[in-house]
């Protein structure tokens, strides 16, 4: 059993259809419906069947659900173990606060914090920008 098809059962039964877990896995949706055939037929029952409200596990799923769960968690140790990763924080974080806020020095955060992200800092002035919306404005007039 490959731990590439037990990623796509993961995935299948999270999202509850194959194309759900084709977007989410960066897949086609044949390659996932051919996947879990493979699965089923080393299984030789389904694991999933079909309602109205999409792919839900059979009994033969979900008394494997557990141990793909574990065979997930090992993959992903073994994952952060071998490239010395750690999970990793991404994407953009606003930080909104009132003016007194912004001007009290403030205590510099932890540099280990932040070791290993990217750092784009940025400081917006809301106030500025709503008062050049309405120079502008009045300007057009």
């Amino acid at each position: 059993m490959e731990w590439s098809d037990v990623r796509i059962f993961l995935a299948v039964m999270r999202s509850g259809s194959y194309g759900e877990a084709a977007r989410r896995l960066g897949v086609s949706h044949p390659t996932v419906g051919r996947r879990i055939k493979v699965l089923e037929a080393q299984a030789h029952q389904a694991l999933f069947r079909r309602t109205p409200d999409g792919l839900v596990l059979t009994d033969a799923g979900d008394a494997v659900l557990g141990l793909a769960e574990s065979m997930e968690n090992a993959a992903l140790a073994m994952e952060r173990r071998l490239t010395g990763n750690h999970p990793r924080l991404e994407g953009i974080l606003r930080i909104s606060c009132a003016e007194w806020f912004a001007t009290t020095p403030q205590p510099p955060p932890s540099r280990d914090i932040w070791v290993g992200y990217h750092q784009d800092l940025r400081h917006m002035d809301r106030l500025r920008a709503m008062l050049d919306i309405a120079d502008a404005m009045l300007v057009a007039m």
